[in-house]
């Protein structure tokens, strides 16, 4: 990526992404950021400049990861700005769990479940914390020594974590409500679920998409395919983690060029955080 001399004198509005954090806990409070947040969109490609010239840190430890070290591929910069295999998401989550750093607390005194055995993220939190973190796959993924889990029907102990970390899966739960139920069961009082997810921020409903999947080689012409379905929660998310048993629940929105947090549509990565 070429570095572009206008980051030397960098505008306000891309000092205003150096860490913008917001927090709302519905629709009707977030609408009126909404088009500040899309204006906010035409200042990425200055943030990306900075980020080239300055690197960033890493948001638990404030390591200084180097411009060298960064791979930014593609426009949906939510999967992308890549270093040591985490991406732009990952680092939104891992500020919301930095938070309790801020309370006095540590990893090293908490049950983490992270529902991913073998992806940077969850080696990150294992290397932090390597008596504090379980992980495993998902049902249905190639076998492996992690164990497998439905995070609809998990087989973990009831009240048995502080911390479940679900990263862009719930969206692919055969059912939301059992889905969050379950998070529900095996939080610890006081536990919390962070989640990335696809969001549909711009609505109050679910959007439920069928994916129909191409029949095998040799199958007769006539056979259908088969398929599956997910969902992009709306912010109904919030009443139905209220409904199943969650005390609060709010959505986090994190840009910021400083910790490589930076977003699709809008600037920014959404979190949701639920707290039993």
């Amino acid at each position: 990526m070429q570095l572009s001399q206008k980051i030397a004198i960098p505008s306000r509005a891309c000092l205003a992404l150096h860490d913008k954090r917001l927090c709302w806990n519905s629709l009707e409070e977030f609408l009126p950021s909404l088009a500040s947040e899309t204006r906010s969109s035409f200042v990425v490609e200055e943030c990306l400049d900075a980020i080239s010239l300055l690197g960033i840190l890493e948001p638990i430890t404030g390591l200084h990861l180097p411009p060298q070290s960064i791979r930014i591929e593609g426009s949906n910069l939510r999967e992308s700005i890549e270093v040591n295999k985490m991406i732009s998401r990952h680092r939104a989550v891992l500020l919301e769990i930095d938070k309790e750093f801020k309370k006095g607390k540590n990893l090293a005194s908490m049950n983490i479940f992270i529902a991913e055995a073998f992806t940077g993220f969850s080696a990150y939190l294992l290397h932090l914390a390597p008596h504090s973190v379980s992980r495993s796959c998902l049902k249905g993924s190639p076998a492996t020594d992690a164990g497998h889990e439905d995070i609809c029907k998990l087989s973990l102990s009831s009240s048995s974590f502080d911390l479940l970390v679900y990263n862009d899966l719930i969206g692919y739960a055969k059912s939301l409500e059992q889905c969050l139920g379950e998070a529900l069961r095996v939080l610890r009082p006081g536990g919390r679920l962070l989640a990335t997810f696809p969001f549909a921020y711009g609505q109050q409903e679910t959007i439920v998409k069928t994916i129909q999947q191409p029949g095998q080689p040799g199958e007769p012409s006539g056979q259908l395919a088969a398929s599956f379905s997910y969902q992009i929660p709306g912010w109904s998310i919030l009443k139905l983690l209220q409904d199943v048993g969650f005390s609060e629940s709010r959505v986090h929105y994190t840009a910021s060029w400083k910790y490589g947090v930076l977003g699709a549509d809008l600037p920014g990565v959404f979190v949701l955080e639920a707290c039993r």
